[in-house]
Order: C-alpha cells, then sequence, then structure tokens
C-alpha cells in the first residue's frame, strides 16, 4: 500500500515527469507532439511513424519506458460529482 505524501507528485506533475522522459528518449517529438498523445497505442504508432520502427520494437520501447507507470498521456478532466455542477433556475 502507498501512502501518499505531500512531497509526492500529483497527476499533474508525474504526466510532466512522463512527457518529459518520453521527449528524452524520442527527441524528434515536439511539445505539440507530446500534449496530443492520447495513450500508449498512440505513442507507439507515433514512434513507429516518427522513428520508422516495426511495431514490436516500438511496443517494447513504449512498454519499457511506462514500466511501472500509472499516469494518463493525456490531462483529464475531474470526475464529476454532486459538489461541483452549478444548478441553473
Amino acid at each position: 500500500m502507498t501512502i501518499l505524501t505531500p512531497s509526492m507528485p500529483g497527476p499533474d506533475a508525474k504526466r510532466q515527469i512522463l512527457l518529459a522522459d518520453i521527449h528524452a528518449k524520442w527527441g524528434r517529438f515536439s511539445d505539440a507532439d507530446l500534449v496530443a498523445f492520447k495513450d500508449r497505442d498512440d505513442l507507439v504508432t507515433k514512434v513507429m511513424a516518427r522513428y520508422d520502427q516495426d511495431r514490436d520494437l516500438a511496443e517494447r520501447d513504449v512498454d519499457a519506458l511506462l514500466k511501472d507507470r500509472v499516469v494518463a498521456l493525456r490531462r483529464t478532466p475531474p470526475p464529476r460529482t454532486a459538489g461541483n455542477f452549478i444548478r441553473c433556475g
């Protein structure tokens, strides 16, 4: 069980760290490319295209980078709860 402490990075910080790691490994991706990634499969497809790799190699490389990480590539809005709706009328 992981206990969260204030010093541990939140989801946005983890996402930024992941994007920086992606850019460090695959430097041909622009900042616009990095923020456009949707998920693992999208990253695999773009690595294949940009680096002319076959699917198996791209999947191995992406999986190695993502290993033990639980983070979304794309920023997602917070879940809707009864407390964050605005009543009209």
